[in-house]
């Protein structure tokens, strides 16, 4: 697999060139490709830097990829959430994708990213995204 070449992924006039990460970044890179097929803009902004890299990867998988009280799609389903709230446009795209993935369906998917409470989730998942609600 190839790593795409430098090109404008954001609107600041900051450089990104993959092909001049260091080489554990690379393969990290190359991770993402194979099993997602993309590679995250998120991690493509974040090789500029890579103190920034390792530590977004680190707190990103703490939160999103180890085993806690939370399953993945608990998880998703609270980013999805947050994401809606707060109007990150990238955000609600990048999680609702993988909500999706983990669900098996889009539709479901949707309307928990659009409003939450039509998606006839179950009385656990209402209280934990009604409390997240109220963090956020």
């Amino acid at each position: 697999m190839k790593i795409e070449k430098s090109k404008k992924i954001w609107s600041l006039k900051i450089p990104i060139k993959l092909d001049k990460a260091n080489k554990d970044i690379k393969e990290y890179l190359l991770i993402c490709k194979k099993k997602l097929g993309i590679v995250p803009n998120i991690l493509k902004t974040n090789t500029i830097d890579v103190k920034k890299f390792h530590a977004f990867n680190f707190f990103y998988n703490r939160i999103m990829q180890d085993d806690n009280h939370l399953s993945k799609i608990e998880k998703e389903m609270i980013a999805v959430v947050v994401s809606s709230i707060n109007r990150c446009l990238y955000c609600c795209i990048s999680h609702s994708y993988n909500l999706e993935n983990l669900l098996n369906s889009k539709e479901l998917a949707k309307k928990i990213l659009i409003n939450y409470k039509i998606a006839s989730l179950s009385n656990k998942h209402n209280e934990m995204l009604d409390f997240v609600s109220k963090l956020t």
